[in-house]
């Protein structure tokens, strides 16, 4: 039997016992570990009850709703990312949370074993914590206002949460499956709206989103997604904004507006016009800027001015540069060294020629450097 045959087994006797109304010592013992773990890990936890089972549940997206939602708090000279890291890995070695995708001994995702994922809903829903439900259900069919929505649409059709009181006060909600509909959304409270599992909404599904003013969290994953709403700069209180997976091809001017976006991720052909970049002062985080032209290049050089940044991942295409360019994209790069706080620098180039290998000598810092990682990949030598 195969690794993967066995692991599906294993899924099959955890929802069994799960779902075995006897199995009270299996309940005592969740019980125990549960109520062992601090304060705040347990709200923590409690939140990934939103995602459905077996689902691969990424360490940034987890760590920046944390943060939206209020459950980390910043640390005398660290970042609240930095502290969500430490509650992150704390649930691992608890064994609370299953490490995915490990990479230089740190997990880049998780997973929620059935049988704890089991567990959590439940004390979810009688805290009225998260309320998950299905979108052929209604979806106020709890007696308590929702505070968290995850709604799993798996009906082949868009459906439309409807204005409903119950809905007033919602902080959160994240959906999974086909579209549903979010313009109708009456919360003004909302703090979290997470698309990424959803993959066919629209332009037309985010023409309202000005009006979700107090907005931490946005992430957005649908190929049908081509452009933001000039409206996007009204959402004064956004942290992070996530459209990696979408076909926008430019981010809008009024980006800039969004003094306290810190979490920035991007696909490598997202453009930005000038000047944007460096009116970005509160940016910690940004993955991934695209090279393909000495225009871009030069827009590189603004991320100098971004005192605050700590992680930035770039993407080279020198297919689409000449000999002179390739050359003053090494130097921009070699400046960043010297200019910038970052504490970590991913490039990864794409060639499908190896017509430009530079050499890293000239990167000598001319200031004391911060950088603690440099991961680079590709034609530098």
């Amino acid at each position: 039997m195969k690794k993967t045959e066995w692991d599906r087994v294993l899924i099959d006797i955890g929802s069994t016992l799960a779902k075995n109304p006897g199995a009270e010592k299996m309940t005592t013992i969740l019980s125990m570990s549960y109520f062992d773990i601090p304060h705040h890990l347990r709200t923590c936890l409690l939140y990934l009850s939103a995602f459905p089972e077996d689902c691969k549940i990424k360490k940034q997206c987890l760590i920046n709703r944390w943060i939206a939602e209020g459950f980390i708090h910043e640390e005398q000279v660290r970042t609240k990312y930095e502290t969500g890291e430490d509650y992150f890995n704390d649930l691992i070695n608890r064994s609370m949370i299953q490490s995915v995708d490990v990479e230089y001994g740190q997990a880049k995702a998780c997973r929620v074993h059935v049988i704890i994922l089991d567990y959590i809903k439940c004390k979810a829903a009688e805290e009225n914590f998260v309320t998950s439900t299905d979108a052929a259900e209604h979806v106020c069919s709890t007696k308590w206002k929702v505070r968290r929505l995850s709604v799993s649409n798996h009906t082949g059709e868009n459906v439309t949460i409807w204005e409903h009181p119950m809905l007033s006060h919602v902080r959160s909600v994240t959906i999974f499956g086909d579209p549903v509909e979010t313009s109708l959304l009456p919360s003004t409270a909302l703090r979290v709206l997470d698309l990424g599992g959803c993959w066919d909404i629209k332009d037309h599904h985010l023409a309202s989103i000005d009006t979700l003013f107090h907005l931490k969290y946005l992430r957005l994953s649908s190929e049908s997604i081509t452009k933001l709403p000039e409206k996007i700069g009204e959402l004064q209180y956004l942290q992070t904004l996530d459209v990696r997976d979408t076909s926008i091809q430019e981010l809008p001017s009024t980006i800039t507006k969004l003094q306290r976006l810190s979490h920035l991720y991007v696909h490598g052909g997202i453009r930005f016009r000038d000047g944007v970049i460096g009116q970005m002062h509160s940016l910690e985080e940004m993955r991934e800027y695209g090279f393909e032209s000495d225009k871009q290049g030069k827009t590189l050089q603004e991320f100098n001015k971004l005192t605050k940044l700590r992680t930035l991942k770039i993407k080279l295409n020198f297919d689409s540069l000449n000999g002179c360019q390739a050359q003053d994209c090494h130097s921009y790069l070699g400046t960043l060294l010297s200019s910038c706080n970052l504490y970590n620098l991913y490039i990864t180039e794409y060639s499908h020629v190896n017509e430009y290998p530079m050499s890293l000598d000239s990167w000598h810092p001319t200031a004391p450097c911060s950088l603690q990682k440099l991961c680079i990949k590709g034609i530098f030598i």
